[in-house]
């Protein structure tokens, strides 16, 4: 035998879902993977027949195979920020909340960050993913090579515009273009050609003419694609049509600049009129849509409108801090019911038509693929293309009764349906297994590293919300050094939290000892109050108080100079506690 006896996996006795242009199924079909390509798929029977000596044959047993979900819209910079920005507006989630945290990020918080958001991404069946933008894109790329991913690599680019941290504030528009330059030759096609770089920009409020023209110029020259945030909130229609004399928003100006190509990914495009779906259509602009974190935030993107308009509309999930969850598992089911929900709001009549399975499977995965460029390799199974792949257990009490396949993979499945996953001819996840890093070890890596920082994210929130002038219960808290944007008394609490997700920052054992102390003082002030509020405002601080002391007193012996310290040990790779100096009492 030649190459049939080189196969390296074959998979049969499986329901394979191949989303190809004739949305071809097969019952008791087969796939057979040489390298990193699928080399054969048909009938079980006629597989297992050519490829007789595999070096691994499995039965799948009439589970389902499905081409892996491509994500496109991904800020795996801000998975160490899930929780920190629920609940309020864009504007102030960006300027509030996001930006500080993203601006005082680290190399080593991008790697964790990426490494932990991957993990997710794995879980719930994604084999290629769009970054939307982070600022160390070198680390994104060492984690996505190690969790054996494929992903369109972005850096975020900003050159003026309000809300911008002082740090990113000096970033020139040559800065911009040439880093990305640089990002493109260091990166570009690495990990076995998995990563690819893209150009990214934040978001028009961000971003001058200049900036727009030359990224659109330099990526269409090295042949890559841009991501960008557009039409996400009416605000920013408005603003657009103030300043740059239009009539209506970020579309139709684009469109006046001659912007829009076939190679950008609009994020989220939710306020957008007819005449600009149609600039869409005409220039073969992809979006990604995310309705997880369009709810929360943005509103009802015209969907419907854009696919009935030859627009190519795939599913991201945003970023960790505006969905929560990361799922794409999850993103589908929303997807279809928010679009017919949608649906009924404006026409008056439900229309369960809209967005049917099909269609919502569909821009998980062909639709994905083309949108982050890749079609023509990933997105569907067939002979040729990548064996990026995932395998569904459908016989759990989720998924049953199979009346219709289709329909339960978009209506009915988990994540936790998701058993098996493969990207270039890779297992990367196996019976559920991550294979290629210890995931318990990386999952600890919050725990370990960031938990005064919970703490004291959440005595700031209890502060900023009581409103009591910055005292607790009468202790003043003064020059906390890691807040760093608030070196003053809480009494000048700021409007978004101080970023608190560093690996180096300390406090003096005295000022550390009054926290410990003003969070008992309070605890028995709320203990006082016979209502509700007195009972959490008991609990609360009553946590606080707990948490800290055993930071203080039971985490590490090692009393060696007078400063709190969290960080990295010098000479091990193990996160460390320095505790307290007795002497700084």
């Amino acid at each position: 035998m030649t190459e049939e006896a080189s196969a390296d996996v074959v998979l049969h006795n499986a329901y394979v879902v191949t989303m190809d242009g004739a949305l071809m199924v097969l019952r008791n079909g087969a796939i057979a993977v040489v390298g990193d390509h699928i080399a054969a798929l048909g009938p079980s029977a006629d597989v297992l027949a050519a490829f007789p000596r595999a070096a691994q044959t499995l039965d799948l047993a009439g589970r389902i195979l499905l081409p892996g979900f491509v994500n496109t819209h991904v800020h795996t910079s801000q998975q160490l920020a899930r929780g920190i920005a629920d609940d309020v507006d864009l504007l102030t989630w960006l300027h509030g909340r996001i930006w500080p945290y993203e601006s005082h990020m680290t190399e080593e918080d991008s790697y964790a960050s990426t490494l932990l958001c991957g993990i997710e991404l794995i879980r719930s069946g994604v084999t290629c993913f769009a970054e939307a933008g982070g600022q160390y894109v070198s680390e994104m790329a060492r984690a996505v090579e190690l969790l054996g991913l494929r992903a369109c690599l972005t850096k975020s680019t900003m050159d003026c515009g309000d809300g911008l941290p002082p740090n990113w504030s000096t970033c020139s528009t040559d800065d911009c273009i040439q880093s990305q330059k640089d990002l493109y030759g260091k990166h570009h096609n690495t990990a076995d050609g998995r990563i690819r770089i893209w150009f990214g920009l934040r978001q028009i409020m961000n971003a001058t003419d200049r900036l727009l023209l030359e990224t659109r110029d330099v990526a269409q020259e090295l042949n890559t694609g841009i991501h960008m945030h557009i039409a996400e909130i009416q605000y920013e229609n408005q603003l657009v049509m103030r300043t740059k004399e239009i009539d209506h928003g970020t579309v139709t100006y684009l469109e006046k600049i001659d912007f829009l190509r076939s190679n950008l990914l609009a994020a989220h495009s939710v306020w957008l009129n007819e005449p600009e779906i149609s600039h869409f259509s005409k220039a073969g602009v992809k979006v990604s849509h995310c309705p997880a974190s369009a709810m929360r935030m943005l509103g009802f993107a015209p969907i419907k409108e854009m696919l009935d308009s030859g627009v190519c509309v795939s599913l991201g999930t945003d970023g960790a801090p505006s969905n929560n969850r990361m799922s794409i598992v999850d993103e589908m089911y929303l997807a279809s019911l928010i679009n017919k929900g949608r649906e009924a709001y404006i026409s008056g009549t439900t229309n369960p038509t809209a967005l049917p399975a099909e269609t919502v499977l569909a821009m998980a995965t062909i639709n994905g693929a083309k949108a982050v460029l890749w079609d023509n390799e990933i997105g569907s199974l067939e002979v040729g293309k990548k064996a990026d792949l995932i395998v569904v257990n459908p016989f759990k009490w989720s998924m049953l009764p199979l009346h219709d396949s289709i329909a339960n993979i978009v209506y009915c499945m988990r994540s936790e349906n998701i058993e098996s996953v493969m990207c270039n001819g890779q297992w990367i996840m196996k019976d559920q297994r991550i294979m290629n890093l210890n995931e318990g070890g990386t999952l600890s890596l919050p725990a370990d590293m960031y938990p005064l920082c919970s703490i004291l994210w959440g005595l700031w929130k209890l502060i900023a919300s009581a409103g009591r002038n910055g005292k607790l219960h009468g202790y003043e808290l003064v020059n906390i050094t890691c807040l760093k944007h608030n070196p003053g008394i809480f009494a000048e609490v700021p409007t978004y939290p101080p970023h608190l997700f560093r690996r180096r920052y300390c406090m003096r054992r005295s000022l550390f000892i009054r926290i410990v102390k003003a969070c008992e003082a309070n605890s028995n002030y709320f203990k006082q109050r016979r209502n509700a509020a007195g009972v959490m405002g008991f609990n609360a601080f009553q946590k606080l108080s707990a948490a800290m002391r055993v930071i203080a007193y039971g985490i590490s012996a090692d009393y060696t100079d007078e400063y709190l310290r969290i960080g990295k040990d010098t000479t091990s790779e193990s996160v460390v506690w320095a505790n307290l100096s007795p002497s700084s009492q």
